[in-house]
């Protein structure tokens, strides 16, 4: 997966120019990423947002958790969606592993 720094503008999707998509949460094994504590309230919202995200962009396949410990096909958390959110003339943009990212490794 691309590996973006938090609110850097992402140019990873087809869209328009005038278009302003900011990365949250493009992890992987080359992105230095701070770690800490996120209140339930916004995990359980972003796991609601999840659950049937509205998709500006679709993307064939799929995507490992890079960040596992193990890189096991069968037990590897995977996502193939990403998560649009407007706001304030901007879209925010995550992979929905987002969720996974924050439970498992904070």
């Amino acid at each position: 997966m691309a590996c973006y720094q938090d609110l850097e503008t992402i140019d990873y999707f087809p869209v328009d120019s005038s278009i302003v998509l900011r990365a949250v949460g493009w992890l992987g094994t080359e992105c230095k990423v701070p770690t800490g504590k996120v209140t339930q309230q916004v995990f359980n919202k972003l796991c609601e947002l999840a659950e049937n995200p509205w998709q500006a962009v679709v993307s064939a396949g799929f995507h490992v958790c890079e960040l596992c410990q193990f890189q096991d096909y069968e037990h590897t958390a995977r996502g193939t969606n990403n998560l649009f959110i407007p706001f304030s003339g901007v879209i925010y943009v995550a992979p929905e592993l987002i969720v996974h990212y924050i439970n498992v490794h904070h």
